[in-house]
């Protein structure tokens, strides 16, 4: 029978067009048959299960935004954080949209989502000081009732991210992450309460800071990953992981397990048998500039490793890890006749709980070659502040060579080195315990040059030995003999012998002058920039006992130092500070200030006077700093000190999302314990936030940690202001004050009009005219925050009413109403004393009488920091007040409530301060 091959194709070609034709009329009628039902259930869903701000601009429903998946798509997405980051965003996106299965959707006609897919956009995580982070928006679900109607479920089987900014900002660990270019496919059996992810990640530029300092800057990711997660316990575990950062292969195993009030982690970072190239790859893009010019062999073994338990509250902390091991390693940059060779390192170091002083460096190998010449060390030590040390350190390297066989960027060094230290023991100051030691650094014909300045820093010398043989403070020896360089044809020179760190015995010399911009700009700092010109010519001599015991006759110490038109400008704040001239001289254990006169933006400043016993402080850790000085100023402008810099997530004038500042850590004035230094200042005027106070003259001392504030008196607004009393920080989050303030005089009016704080603290005022006095006493303790600690306030005081006309009071208002007594409103009131105290966040006023027109008042009673009142008040009926009626005023000062013919108030609850 002979087949129609033809018919037959024309058939299949039939089928498969009305097959193809009924699936896209599909597409277009599915969303036209859930007229808005789909998308109505995904925004009633999203907002019922996350606990944050959710805002966006419309939804749609295709099939094409991420085809074949139909889609609810939400544009120009914006979902803010959980507490305590509640109004900062945590999820900002173009569109995000939600994949709804087909299968539930049609049979069941629920509406299943099982994929998210998140494009141009942000991703802001934040965790605060205690550990607390924003991401805490999903509300999980209850015990289900069997009156649960709901519809909408989530069953994720994948998620899809292309082209989002992630921002991770750890301040408890000290980790800052960026992100940008992040493409992420995960899929799995989301729906699962454990289940494997499989992951695809891209990154265009990530950059990794760890406690100020950046790690990894602007480099390429490349991941493909297999993380099996449990959403019960919310943990995750790290079962094969491949990454390249840039061309660095690295693989990470490990788990990480969400807790209530942290997190539990064991993560594993290597890259095994990698090409000592390819590592620096993975470093700041200055050093790939570097590479592209170098020819770098050997290979290396790096280990990064993360174990332990993350919880602030108890402060506990993880052990954070590092080993690198480097073998055959050789250095040659672009075409140096000289190549650094025989590279070996055998380096780990760790840091038990993130903590600085249980931190142990192991270095077992550091050698290389340049032709005859070498460095070869090994060093051990552990601890920061109390160091058990064990170091061998021997070098004999011509520093031309070197600068030319690794070619570092900027600049060029020479010189002839030799070293030979050997150190074993412990390093502990307050057991006066030294590691044995004997070493020696001599440095010959040495010579710096920069880009940053056309003349090099040349004659460079430096012999320096220590020695001790018994491992004990007595013993030590250190002599640095010479130091000394010549820079513009000027020489400069210091010599010094230190022995006996018991009784530390100093023969310092330092003898030089020196154009400080220029040298400046030989070590050129970004952010800062410094000119003017110093001269020195120093001599000290003698020991530490002598100034302890006051045998400063033993002393020798002499010399003088010149500053002059020194001015250094720097980030951290918004003016350059400007030293016209400085003659300090140093007479056995004083620091004259001879001279010294300054400028800081507009503001200027005169001193004189001394500091003392400045050797020993410098010697002694806990020997205090003495001084007295006299300030005089003519104008300071306060508001110019404040420094203009924020942390911000983002670009200083990125106005998106990603922008929003980040609050720096915050604390009281910390004040030294081992100063005592007193200040008497003069200035004839001094700006601060709009307010003008004129001829301040009063003393400041510094003395055993507190701020003692003694006759400080200045005009404002032609009234005298008397202020005395002290400031004590207890703690770094919170410090004590006790001050007494005194004012004459005060116009209510020129105040609430000129002074910006009256206004916002005394909105009332605004239609009151008349003179005040005030002499009040409070104490209390001040918040991280410098702001006041109210229920912790006490004190006492009395203010004085000269003659003050009230207008728009609701006080009077209503008890004018009440009354019916007209002239009540808007009163006159004279010599009248209101005294009263504070405690426990209540103000009482002690029985105050006074006049207002024919009546005679008496007003006592009670009111609170937030407005509550609780106020007794006899109105007294002319002619002479014989019969009284009595009133109760409860409520608000904004919202007073009043009473007539009542005695009975409303008491107010007290607020005791916790200590």
């Amino acid at each position: 029978m002979k087949v129609d091959y033809k018919k037959i194709g024309f058939k299949f070609l039939k089928i498969t067009g009305i097959t193809i034709a009924s699936i896209l009329l599909l597409m277009f009628l599915l969303p036209l048959l859930f007229p808005g039902t789909i998308a109505e259930q995904v925004k009633n869903f999203a907002n019922k299960k996350l606990d944050g701000e959710l805002s966006f601009k419309e939804s749609n429903l295709s099939f094409f935004h991420h085809f074949p998946s139909l889609t609810v798509s939400l544009d120009d997405f914006a979902l803010k954080g959980s507490s305590p980051y509640k109004n900062d965003t945590l999820v900002a996106a173009k569109e995000i949209a939600f994949g709804i299965n087909l299968k539930s959707l049609i049979f069941d006609g629920a509406v299943n989502i099982d994929e998210i897919f998140v494009s141009d956009g942000l991703i802001n995580i934040k965790v605060n000081e205690k550990g607390q982070a924003n991401y805490n928006v999903y509300i999980s679900d209850e015990k289900k009732t069997s009156a649960d109607t709901t519809s909408t479920s989530v069953r994720l089987e994948k998620i899809d991210i292309h082209d989002v900014k992630l921002n991770y900002t750890d301040i408890s660990a000290k980790i800052n992450i960026a992100a940008k270019g992040f493409n992420y496919v995960g899929k799995g059996n989301l729906d699962q309460s454990i289940f494997d992810l499989y992951t695809e990640a891209k990154i265009d530029s990530l950059d990794f800071t760890f406690d100020g300092e950046t790690y990894l800057k602007n480099k390429k990711v490349d991941a493909d990953l297999i993380t099996r997660i449990n959403t019960n316990s919310l943990a995750f575990v790290f079962e094969q992981n491949d990454l390249k950062i840039n061309k660095l292969p690295i693989s990470f195993i490990g788990k990480m397990n969400f807790l209530k009030d942290g997190y539990d982690i064991n993560l594993k970072i290597e890259s095994n048998d990698s090409r000592l190239k390819d590592v620096f790859t993975a470093l700041p893009p200055e050093y790939v500039t570097w590479l592209e010019k170098t020819k770098v062999k050997g290979r290396t073994d790096l280990l990064l490793t993360f174990k332990g338990n993350y919880n602030a509250s108890l402060n506990k902390k993880p052990d954070l890890a590092f080993g690198m091991n480097i073998r055959e390693g050789s250095i040659s940059y672009s075409d140096s006749p000289f190549e650094t060779s025989n590279i070996s390192l055998k380096f780990y170091t760790k840091l038990p709980s993130l903590d600085t002083e249980q931190l142990e460096v192991k270095l077992d190998t550091l050698h290389f070659n340049i032709g005859n010449d070498y460095l070869s060390a090994k060093i051990n030590s552990k601890g920061l502040k109390n160091i058990s040390l064990s170091a061998d350190l021997k070098s004999k390297l011509d520093l031309a060579k070197l600068s030319k066989s690794i070619g570092i960027k900027g600049i060029d060094f020479k010189g002839n080195l030799t070293a030979s230290i050997k150190s074993k023991g412990e390093y502990n100051a307050e057991k006066k315990l030294f590691p044995v030691t004997a070493g020696v650094i001599n440095l010959q014909n040495g010579e710096v040059k920069t880009e940053y300045y056309p003349n090099p820093i040349t004659d460079i010398k430096f012999l320096a030995s220590v020695k001790n043989e018994t491992g004990n403070f007595k013993d030590v020896n250190i002599q640095l003999t010479p130091a000394s360089f010549v820079f513009e044809g000027k020489p400069v020179y210091v010599k010094a012998l230190l022995s006996n760190f018991e009784d530390i015995n100093y023969d310092i010399v330092a003898k030089g002058e020196l154009d400080i911009a220029r040298i400046y700009k030989v070590f050129k700092q970004k952010g800062l920039d410094v000119t003017g010109y110093a001269k020195a010519d120093l001599s000290f001599k003698g020991k530490q006992s002598y100034a302890v015991t006051g045998q400063i006759s033993k002393l020798q110490n002499k010399g003088i130092l010149i500053l002059r038109d020194i001015k250094t400008t720097s980030e951290l704040f918004p003016k350059p500070f400007f030293i016209k001239e400085g003659l300090f001289t140093f007479n056995q254990d004083k620091m004259n200030f001879d001279k010294f006169s300054a400028n800081y933006g507009k503001s200027d400043f005169a001193m004189k006077g001394h500091l003392q016993n400045v050797i020993n402080f410098v010697l002694e850790k806990n020997a205090t700093l003495k001084g007295n000085f006299s300030v005089n100023s003519n104008t300071v402008f306060a508001d110019e000190f404040m420094a203009e810099t924020s942390k911000a997530t983002g670009k200083v004038n990125d106005k998106s999302a990603v922008a929003k500042e980040e609050k720096s850590d915050s604390g009281v004035i910390l004040l030294p314990e081992n100063f005592n230094i007193s200040l008497l200042a003069n200035a004839k005027k001094v700006e601060y936030d709009g307010l003008i106070l004129n001829n301040l003259l009063g003393n400041v001392t510094v003395r055993n940690g507190k701020l003692l504030f003694e006759k400080i008196g200045f005009d404002i607004i032609d009234c005298n202001v008397g202020i005395n009393g002290f400031y004590d920080d207890l703690n770094p989050k919170k410090a004590a004050f006790d001050i007494r303030f005194v004012a004459k005089n005060f116009n209510v009016k020129r105040a609430y009009k000129e002074i910006k704080m009256f206004r916002e603290l005394a909105s009332a005022a605004e239609k009151a005219e008349g003179i005040i006095s005030l002499d009040y006493t409070v104490k209390g303790i001040l918040n991280e925050e410098m702001q006041p600690v109210y229920p912790s306030l006490e004190g006492k005081g009395v203010v004085s009413i000269s003659k003050v006309k009230v207008n728009g009071l609701k006080l009077f208002g209503q008890l004018s109403d009440k009354t019916d007594f007209e002239s009540i409103n808007n009163p006159d009131l004279s010599k009248v004393d209101i005294k009263s105290s504070i405690k426990n966040n209540i103000i009482t006023v002690e029985e105050t009488k006074m006049r207002i027109a024919l009546f005679r008042l008496r007003i006592k009673g009670e009111t609170s920091f937030d407005g509550q009142l609780n106020l007794k008040i006899r109105v007294g009926l002319p002619p002479v007040g014989l019969i009284g009626i009595p009133v109760v005023i409860t409520g608000t000062s904004d919202n007073p409530k009043v009473k007539i013919f009542s005695k009975t108030g409303q008491e107010i609850e007290e607020t005791k301060y916790k200590k």
